[in-house]
């Protein structure tokens, strides 16, 4: 979206301007009397902010700081850098971040030090300090000094050439940083004074010659900007999107000017290295540029006066009289960023979701600049390769270069977008050109009331935007989700019932008989043993603490399952909610506690973020209910692609993402992608915490390698054996690095067994004889069957299993060892192929 539209949607004001909203300023200096001066020397690389990107304009400055500038307004910066490690003052050590600027400016005479061997780098500096090293840097040494020296005679020489014009202080008071900026932008400006005659009478003249044009190369004039990118004023051509056309001229920039098409502005054009000018600073010309921006809700209708169109708004929000804003016969319009023909249906912003900036750029009090935003929402559903999905089935490609796409106001790419995101979506009439502007900015709580101004939560009114059509009742509680302008989009997520999920693992009655308890974990993770209230509530209806243990229980035993419960303030619990089961229709139900949906070894997807057609979103909150004993809560980062999980989906909305999902089975194999094992052997021993388990040593990756099971169960093929030497697999490691899950590739107790498996999550397993081998590939044949040439790389892992030996028989080996089957050797290769190129071989005898 256009910068200067998200300034003035951002802001929240919208009022009669000389600026527009996003002027390359320095946030401390927009808008102060340091503007214009912070902003040429920041662009100029004189001056920076702190550590902390502050500029502290009201602070006072340090000598080594204003020596700093002197010297690099001077053009010095590569005399500074190549004088740097000479301690000329026993206060300025070599490795001093001014060492090479102090020793420039004294050099130049620009500063002096104290006398005593120092230079007092740390001290404040005064006014008449700062002025007399920057009458000097331009020049004026020399006449300073035949009109009284230090200080009067530089102070007059300064005021003479409007060195010190707006700024602020007092010849012995220490000078603030925003004043010596101004003080060293006059001086840039200021005519030099070089010495033009040599001898006993030398002769000094002030000369055409600037520290801004001569020494910094850099030549500032005024002008209108034409063009910016693809953006155009009518009867201009776009330019390049790192370019930018004032007046007729065609100028590489160095910043983003699209906030100032139309805008006459003083620019600074810096020589570059290839001999043409830069742009590397525009900034509105004062009194030049009117403007007034406005929104839809400010926007009051279109009239016409002396025959002119005409628009009627508000200046703000609590005004009751409209202002009249005359359009000149010869307007141009701007409509979504690029140049279309005048329109008053355009420019009537009466029912859109828009923003309006018009720009009067010769004082005539007729505005002949019209720039018109209108966007509309998308509530992204989800992402994919190369587009996304809107929860309203509309579609947003990103496969080609016309669009930007903004996340907060950072540019983005497609796969920073995320489920709930609000896209508001500025396109060109041509539908050549979009502008993006996401936001996740959302209001949690309940609805307390509705009306033609908006909706009213937790006691503050929320605007709806024009394309919101969602209607939830006066009471319910829900994450509301705003766009660009703050306005109410989407309804995220809507529950009558409380959202306090928790798992029971426990429910009885108290030692005294008198109460019923119960223990839980809750979404935090934390356990928790809890009295029911003496009227508890059940799925809403009041009952009893002993009907709600016999609605816990089945058969005498508690129901171990997921729970929602609220509780007063005596900690009791007054509320608690059964699951209602709608998993075999499997469809949403977003009033009522809902189980949708029973996982039985599911794929998970990790580009789509779902298991099948159900998704999983930031928000899904995790119950790891594996091992009852160690319940764990969680978020979708604990689901990996092309992993098989078991478990129950509760409060899916519905766009089908999951509220909740209680994990039943997390039991899981290697990923296709992990690299091939080659088991040597398994030993048991005691891992860190002391526990007994397995230990699999074994050729990973041309290495061997040494891992711990995370228990005794893992290292087990289908029949429940232990793994033995010479097979092959692939492994998976929990987070404590211990072995947590395999998969068995090749089983060598079946080796005399050739197959060839179907691509599966990208990976082929061929097991078989070879027929022939070249240079960089193989022939294999499987039981028989015509060969396969399959191509090696160089970086393939090559492994040597001889069942023969007793000692020795497992080791790495190369490509050259692989050789055509024989019948008394009784040799094969196994191959892994993964993602259609051949990762592993095993030499398999």
């Amino acid at each position: 979206m256009n910068k200067r539209i998200i300034a003035s949607i951002l802001g929240g004001c919208f009022a009669v301007s000389a600026v527009p909203a996003l002027a390359a300023v320095p946030s401390e200096a927009a808008g102060t009397r340091f503007e214009e001066a912070v902003s040429v020397l920041s662009s100029l690389n004189i001056m920076n902010g702190d550590e902390n990107g502050q500029y502290r304009l009201d602070d006072t400055i340090i000598r080594s700081e204003v020596t700093k500038m002197a010297v690099t307004a001077m053009g010095m910066q590569d005399a500074a850098d190549n004088a740097k490690g000479t301690e000329n003052f026993d206060d300025v050590a070599s490795d001093h971040w001014a060492n090479g600027y102090i020793n420039v400016a004294v050099s130049l005479g620009l500063v002096e030090g104290d006398g005593d061997g120092n230079f007092r780098p740390n001290d404040e500096i005064s006014y008449s300090e700062a002025t007399a090293i920057m009458v000097r840097a331009a020049g004026y040494e020399t006449k300073a000094d035949k009109k009284g020296g230090y200080p009067s005679g530089y102070i007059s020489v300064a005021n003479e050439n409007k060195m010190l014009k707006n700024v602020e202080g007092s010849a012995r008071e220490p000078i603030s940083r925003g004043d010596v900026a101004i003080l060293t932008n006059n001086t840039l400006e200021t005519n030099k004074m070089e010495q033009t005659g040599f001898g006993s009478n030398p002769v000094y003249e002030v000369t055409d010659k600037t520290l801004l044009g001569d020494n910094l190369e850099t030549e500032k004039f005024n002008g209108q900007i034409t063009a910016v990118g693809a953006a155009a004023l009518n009867g201009y051509s776009s330019v390049n999107d790192d370019s930018v056309r004032i007046d007729d001229t065609v100028y590489p920039a160095a910043t983003n000017l699209s906030n100032l098409l139309g805008y006459n502005v003083t620019c600074y054009a810096k020589k570059t290295g290839a001999g043409d000018r830069e742009i590397i600073l525009a900034m509105p010309v004062s009194g030049k540029n009117t403007t007034v921006d406005l929104n839809s809700d400010l926007f009051a209708g279109l009239t016409t006066k002396n025959s002119l169109n005409a628009v009627e708004y508000y200046a703000d929000e609590n005004a009751n009289r409209t202002t009249t804003a005359v359009i000149d016969a010869e307007a141009q319009l701007i409509y979504n960023n690029r140049a279309a023909e005048f329109s008053t249906d355009l420019i009537d912003l009466t029912g859109k979701q828009a923003y309006m900036t018009m720009l009067d750029t010769d004082n005539d009090s007729r505005y002949d600049i019209i720039f018109v935003t209108e966007y509309k929402n998308v509530i992204v559903d989800y992402v994919s390769a190369n587009k996304a999905v809107g929860k309203d089935k509309t579609v947003i490609r990103f496969d080609n270069d016309d669009y930007k796409l903004f996340l907060g106001s950072n540019t983005a790419e497609l796969e920073d977008l995320r489920e709930w995101d609000v896209l508001s979506i500025a396109e060109s009439l041509d539908k050549s050109y979009r502008e993006i502007y996401a936001t996740r900015n959302s209001v949690e709580g309940k609805l307390d009331a509705k009306s033609e101004d908006g909706y009213t939560i937790g006691g503050e009114l929320y605007k709806l935007s024009t394309d919101f059509t969602e209607d939830p009742a006066v009471g319910t509680t829900a994450e509301f989700c705003l766009d660009v302008a703050g306005k109410i989009a989407a309804v995220k997520t809507v529950s009558n019932l409380s959202d306090g999920y928790a798992y029971l693992t426990n429910a009885y009655r108290s030692d005294d008989g008198e109460s019923v308890m119960i223990k839980v974990t809750d979404k935090s993770g934390e356990q928790a043993t809890l009295t029911l209230a003496a009227k508890p509530k059940l799925n809403g209806v009041t009952s009893t603490p002993e009907a709600v243990l016999a609605a816990l229980t089945n058969e005498g035993s508690v129901v171990k399952q997921l729970i929602t419960y609220s509780t007063n303030t005596s900690d009791r619990v007054t509320e608690l909610n059964i699951a209602n089961d709608r998993s075999e229709a499997g469809t949403a139900d977003i009033n009522n506690f809902t189980l949708n949906k029973k996982l039985e070894n599911e794929l998970y997807v990790s580009s789509t973020g779902k298991f099948g057609n159900i998704r999983v979103s930031s928000s899904t909150i995790v119950f790891d209910v594996s091992d009852d004993k160690d319940i764990k809560v969680t978020d979708s980062s604990v689901f990996e692609n092309n992993q098989t999980y078991s478990g129950l989906v509760y409060d899916m909305s519905e766009s089908f993402t999951a509220g909740v999902i209680v994990l039943t089975d997390t039991a899981f194999k290697a990923n296709t992608s992990a690299p091939a094992a080659v088991v040597k052997k398994i030993t048991v021993g005691m891992n860190s915490e002391d526990e007994q388990t397995d230990i699999l040593t074994a050729l990973v990756d041309g290495e061997e390698t040494t891992l711990y099971a995370a228990d005794d169960t893992v290292l087990t093929k289908g029949d429940g054996k232990k793994l033995e030497e010479g097979d092959i697999i692939q492994y998976k490691t929990d987070s404590d690095g211990n072995i947590a899950g395999i998969r068995v590739l090749l089983d060598i107790s079946a080796k005399e067994t050739e197959f060839a498996t179907e691509s599966e999550n990208d990976m082929m397993l061929v097991y078989g004889k070879v027929e022939k081998r070249f240079a960089d590939s193989v022939n294999v044949s499987v039981n028989d069957e015509a060969a396969v040439n399959y191509s090696v790389g160089e970086d393939v892992k090559v492994y040597s299993i001889d069942s023969t030996k007793s000692k020795n028989n497992i080791l790495t080996a190369s490509f050259d060892d692989v050789t055509a089957f024989d019948s008394d050797e009784n040799n094969r290769l196994f191959i892994r192929i993964y993602e259609d190129e051949v990762k592993e071989l095993v030499i398999v005898k």
